[in-house]
């Protein structure tokens, strides 16, 4: 089963804003669901995939979602 964060929490999980998060989800780097008008969460594996993808330099074990 898939896990989701709120944009929010995916921010501070990157380390970056929200509108950033909007944005990358708008590009289609992050897979996003949206629940209703104003609620969308974002896959977690996407969130990996685009922190390895964009930061390899990052310790891959330094926590985060599983």
């Amino acid at each position: 089963m898939n896990r989701y964060l709120s944009i929010s929490e995916t921010a501070a999980l990157l380390g970056c804003s929200t509108a950033t998060v909007s944005r990358c989800i708008r590009a289609g780097r992050l897979r996003a669901v949206r629940l209703s008008s104003q609620l969308v969460r974002v896959d977690v594996s996407s969130i990996q995939d685009l922190d390895q993808k964009f930061w390899p330099e990052r310790d891959q074990n330094r926590g985060g979602p599983t």
